[in-house]
C-alpha cells in the first residue's frame, strides 16, 4: 500500500494574522496560473474561494468549487458569475426565455 507524500512546511502568522502560502503548493493544487503548458490554467489567485476548517488543533483548508444557485451544476465552462452568485448556461437561457427577471 502506497502512502500519499506530504508536503510540510512552517509557516508564521505575521501582524496583521496572515499567513503566505507557498507558491508551489499553490500551483500543484491549480490556484493559481502556471507556465507549465500541461498544467491548466484557472482563475485569477484574487477569485479562489477557500473554505477553511477547524478541528481540534488542525486547519483545513479547501477550495470552494462554485455552483449554479438554481440547479447546482458545478462546471466551470458553463457558469455565469452574476450580482455575486453563479448561474449556469442553461438556467441563464432558460430565465431569458421565460422572461422571469424584470428589472424595475
Amino acid at each position: 500500500m502506497s502512502e500519499k507524500k506530504k508536503n510540510v512546511v512552517t509557516k508564521f502568522i505575521d501582524r496583521n494574522s496572515r499567513i503566505s502560502l507557498p507558491k508551489e503548493f499553490l500551483t500543484a493544487l491549480n490556484w493559481i496560473y502556471s507556465d507549465d503548458a500541461n498544467r491548466p490554467k484557472v482563475s485569477e489567485p484574487n477569485k479562489v474561494e477557500l473554505s477553511l476548517e477547524i478541528d481540534g488543533d488542525t486547519m483545513v483548508l479547501r477550495r470552494v468549487k462554485p455552483a449554479c444557485v438554481f440547479c447546482g451544476k458545478d462546471d466551470d465552462a458553463d457558469l455565469n458569475f452574476y450580482r455575486n452568485k453563479y448561474i449556469c448556461d442553461y438556467c441563464l437561457e432558460d430565465i431569458n426565455n421565460k422572461k422571469v427577471l424584470t428589472d424595475k
